[in-house]
C-alpha cells in the first residue's frame, strides 16, 4: 500500500523520514528545473541538456558533470542572462537544510566552468553580486525543443 503525498509522489509503508526527504527533494527540484508536457531538452549557445536523460552536451560533445553542477547549469539555462546571487544559488540548488557558504556556489561554478571548456565563458561572474548564464555569441535566444 502506498502512501499519497501529491500528484504522483507516493512511497511504500514503512518508508522513514530520510526516504521522504529525498523524496521531496527531488519533487522540488523536478518542480523548479520543469517546462511542462512535452519538453524534454533545454538549450543556450550550444549546451544542451536533456532533461529526461540528464545528460549534457556541449557543441554536441557530451560532458560529465557531478550533481551540483548540474543542478546549477539546469537553474542558470532556465533563467538566461537573469543575474543570481550567490545566496540565491544556494537556495535553488543546494539541498534544503544544508549548511553551505556563499563560496561553495563559486567552487562549483569553477568546476562547471572547467567542465564546459570554451563553453564555460557563458557563465558570467557578476562583480560583487554572483552569476549568470550571458548571452549567446551569435545572440540567439534560448530555445527549448519539443518532442517529434
Amino acid at each position: 500500500m502506498s502512501v499519497q503525498c501529491g500528484a504522483g509522489n507516493s512511497a511504500p509503508r514503512g518508508v522513514g523520514a530520510r526516504g521522504w526527504q529525498v523524496s521531496l527533494v527531488a519533487a522540488r527540484s523536478a518542480r523548479r528545473v520543469g517546462d511542462g508536457a512535452g519538453v524534454h531538452f533545454r538549450r543556450h549557445a550550444g549546451v544542451e541538456i536533456d532533461l529526461h536523460r540528464l545528460r549534457v552536451t556541449v557543441e554536441g560533445r557530451a560532458i560529465r558533470l557531478g550533481g551540483l553542477q548540474l543542478k546549477l547549469l539546469l537553474h542558470l539555462l532556465a533563467h538566461p542572462e537573469r543575474v543570481f546571487s550567490r545566496e540565491q544559488l544556494l537556495d535553488a540548488v543546494w539541498p534544503a537544510g544544508h549548511e553551505s557558504h556563499p563560496q561553495n556556489v563559486d567552487v562549483v561554478v569553477c568546476r562547471l566552468r572547467k567542465a564546459m571548456g570554451e563553453a564555460g565563458r557563458l557563465i558570467e561572474s557578476v562583480r560583487y553580486f554572483g552569476y549568470r548564464l550571458g548571452p549567446s555569441s551569435t545572440g540567439g535566444e534560448s530555445t527549448r525543443r519539443e518532442d517529434d
